[in-house]
């Protein structure tokens, strides 16, 4: 089911693969609309993704492209878009990859709190040199992973296109301001998602 989506903001679906995966792996973030056209937000965003949340993934993680909505009413904008040139396309972490059913699990964090695991992002696995072992990020990998997130954040920020919550529930309910991201030290796994 779709997140609605009211007037002055957008989603965006961040499209993985890897050589292993039975389908994509995808991240859903909302954004506030800034005064630039849909197709300039795509190419801000994703050139943000692509430089620094691509680059905590594993060498074989290779980046799809996105698909961003706007507006959910009689007029709605649904566009497709592949990976913005210039930028990588492929996880920065190294070629030996953990499972695909490891995930880099965020946190969005919000000023109004929340229910527990609302604004969880679970991003596409990290490679085996990325970690201290099969459970957890290795400390300077850590340490990196928050620098590459917190310049994610300020970038979008700056250009007006804050990150933001949707909700599903009422008609429409107004998105949440994200105002930090946290990355977690222990890898998600698809065993533990099953029990939160």
């Amino acid at each position: 089911m779709a997140n609605p989506i009211p007037d002055g903001y957008n989603e965006v679906v961040f499209r993985h693969t890897t050589p292993t995966s039975s389908g994509e792996m995808n991240c859903i973030w909302g954004f506030v609309n800034n005064t630039e056209p849909a197709e300039e937000q795509i190419a801000n965003i994703q050139a943000a993704w692509q430089e620094n949340m691509l680059d905590m993934m594993g060498n074989a993680v290779t980046y799809l492209g996105c698909i961003y909505r706007e507006g959910t009413g009689d007029d709605p904008i649904t566009l497709e878009a592949p990976p913005e040139p210039g930028h990588t396309t492929t996880g920065g972490g190294g070629a030996d990859m953990l499972p695909d059913m490891a995930a880099i699990l965020l946190q969005k964090r919000t000023p109004l709190g929340g229910r527990r695991n609302r604004g969880r992002c679970y991003l596409p696995p990290p490679a085996i040199n990325q970690t201290a072992d099969s459970n957890s990020l290795s400390e300077g990998e850590l340490v990196a992973d928050q620098i590459k997130v917190d310049t994610f954040l300020a970038f979008l920020e700056a250009s007006f296109q804050n990150p933001v919550l949707l909700h599903r529930s009422g008609p429409v309910a107004i998105p949440t301001i994200i105002t930090s991201i946290t990355v977690a030290a222990r890898l998600a796994t698809q065993r533990g998602r099953n029990r939160d």
